[in-house]
């Protein structure tokens, strides 16, 4: 078996299966760092703005509503 940092394999596998999972770990890094950019990309402008108006949205719509009285909230009598 041959050992070199990364990877090992069999020295009775076969080219083409070494090659396959070469390939494979290969597809799979380029896979993680094209994830890893997307994530840590900031959201285009327009979606940016957006989001801020539905939260302004929200925050507003939240103070305007009436409060409804639940079981934990109503007075002793």
């Amino acid at each position: 078996m041959r050992t070199g940092g990364k990877t090992s394999f069999s020295s009775d596998a076969s080219f083409e299966t070494r090659c396959d999972a070469m390939l494979l770990g290969r597809l799979g890094r380029e896979l993680a760092h094209v994830y890893h950019d997307t994530l840590h990309a900031p959201l285009p402008a327009a979606l940016r703005a957006l989001i801020d108006q539905l939260e302004a949205a929200l925050d507003t719509g939240e103070g305007s509503r009436p409060q409804v009285a639940s079981a934990h909230n109503r007075p002793l009598r």
